[in-house]
């Protein structure tokens, strides 16, 4: 079984997955991307559940290198993972920072604007 977003999950779905599965699991999951609130995205928590199973623990890969965006952007989105090692530190797993061989333009970051002028670069 193949479970992608695993940092969204609760634990007891996590536990229940991995009981019916019995080993033959395959979780991918990005604890700097969790959205649901209670979920278990930290890999020492997902180990947990399957210890407190009596199963051996999942092989844990860190993927480094992306090859969908530009290294432009990855280095912004570093910049805000750093943000959130730095201030929330228990809430993710510290992992090395993704880079990409591709390169594009620098990304725009468009902070709080008046309504107006936000219309006018985004439409004209």
């Amino acid at each position: 079984m193949i479970v992608d977003e695993v940092q969204d999950l609760q634990p007891k779905t996590i536990q229940l997955l991995s009981q019916l599965t019995k080993h033959r699991i395959f979780m991918v999951g990005d604890s700097a991307q969790t959205i649901t609130e209670g979920s278990t995205s930290k890999v020492g928590d997902i180990n947990a559940i399957f210890r407190s199973n009596h199963m051996r623990p999942p092989q844990k890969l860190n993927l480094s290198i992306n090859y969908r965006s530009t290294n432009q952007i990855i280095e912004n989105a570093n910049l805000v993972v750093s943000m959130m090692e730095t201030f929330f530190p228990h809430s993710i797993d510290i992992m090395a920072k993704e880079v990409s061989d591709r390169q594009g333009p620098k990304p725009y970051l468009i902070g709080s604007l008046p309504e107006d002028l936000l219309d006018q670069l985004l439409f004209g």
